[in-house]
């Protein structure tokens, strides 16, 4: 590496850590100029010593733990290691975890969205650097403009993929119900009834039943399936929002992301006697038959909005639809502002 090169780095990494100390320089700090460093505290990091081009990085908590000439050596190093990537000019690997929270003087990261928001201050979501959300206080309304995409005729039960594709379109990818029910998880357990005991198929790992033929048993899909497929199509914006609290959905909302949601076909708190078990492998799973998913697009102060694939676009009071929604898990999905 030439002298100008490190003399260029250095020079980034201190106007990061300044721009930063003036609140405006996240961005640059997270993944500084052209080499990683990971921030716990916004510590000034000195420029690593420079190392040949050809070599490829592995790093872990935001420590460089190597360097390896070929990418299979540096991949089985940092699949060995917490929150670690490999880097050559660019992430070529990494689980990193996937959320940042700065607040002050500190950057911490997250697995979970719902956890990273608990902290408050700015929320990222760390691949491509991205502001999900701040503490500025929530505009009295948010109304967003997505296509509608109906589920039937041909998916009796997709409400799941017709709201996803309602979501992807209101990002201008052009993606259809039919081929989204193609593409998601499926969870081929077939329904079995012995002296009362029901088994099933878990939503948490794809879509249970028939989604198109309602005389065959079916039930539906849950987030992570659904996420994992929007990550196909949006794999640097794709964010998902389970846990978190209603107030996060209606900050992406005000910053012009609609919201995938589960909750159900009243939009209200379901009785008890509405929900069925059965067993699933890892134990037994709570569900409804009526079980239902959104897109949500916009509040008021009484009124939340949203494209149902039942009946295009509809409305509901805003406090019962939060609570259905946090009766069937606070289910959500959606994709960081641009």
């Amino acid at each position: 590496m030439s002298k100008r090169r490190a003399a260029w780095l250095a020079l980034a990494a201190l106007f990061s850590y300044l721009s930063i100390k003036s609140g405006e320089g996240f961005l640059s700090a997270l993944d500084e100029a052209r080499r990683p460093k990971l921030y716990i505290s916004l510590t000034p990091t000195p420029v690593p010593t420079p190392i040949p081009l050809s070599l490829l990085e592995v790093f872990s908590q935001g420590e460089l733990k190597g360097t390896y000439s070929t990418y299979q050596e540096a991949l089985d190093q940092a699949k060995s290691l917490p929150d670690s990537g490999v880097w050559k000019d660019g992430w070529v690997w990494d689980n990193r975890l996937p959320y940042a929270s700065v607040t002050n003087d500190n950057i911490l990261f997250f697995g979970d969205l719902s956890e990273a928001s608990l902290q408050g201050g700015q929320i990222y979501l760390r691949r491509q650097s991205r502001l999900l959300w701040d503490d500025s206080p929530l505009p009295e309304e948010a109304k967003l403009q997505a296509p509608v995409v109906l589920q039937y005729p041909e998916l009796a039960r997709g409400c799941e993929v017709s709201s996803l594709s309602m979501l992807l379109k209101s990002q201008g990818i052009d993606i259809g119900k039919m081929e989204l029910a193609e593409k998601i998880s499926k969870d081929a357990t077939i329904y079995r009834s012995r002296k009362g005991v029901v088994t099933f198929g878990d939503p948490n790992l794809g879509f249970v039943g028939s989604m198109d033929n309602p005389r065959l048993d079916g039930y539906g899909v849950y987030d992570k399936p659904i996420f994992d497929l929007l990550k196909k199509y949006m794999p640097d914006r794709g964010i998902n929002l389970t846990s978190c609290e209603f107030e996060s959905l209606k900050k992406l909302l005000a910053q012009g992301s609609p919201v995938w949601i589960i909750t159900n076909s009243t939009f209200a708190p379901l009785k008890e006697e509405e929900f069925v078990f059965w067993n699933i492998p890892s134990g037994r799973l709570k569900a409804t038959y009526k079980e239902h998913s959104v897109l949500l697009t916009g509040y008021d102060k009484h009124t939340a909005y949203f494209n149902d694939p039942l009946q295009g676009p509809s409305q509901a009071d805003l406090e019962r639809f939060r609570e259905a929604w946090e009766q069937m898990g606070s289910q959500a999905v959606s994709v960081a502002p641009e």
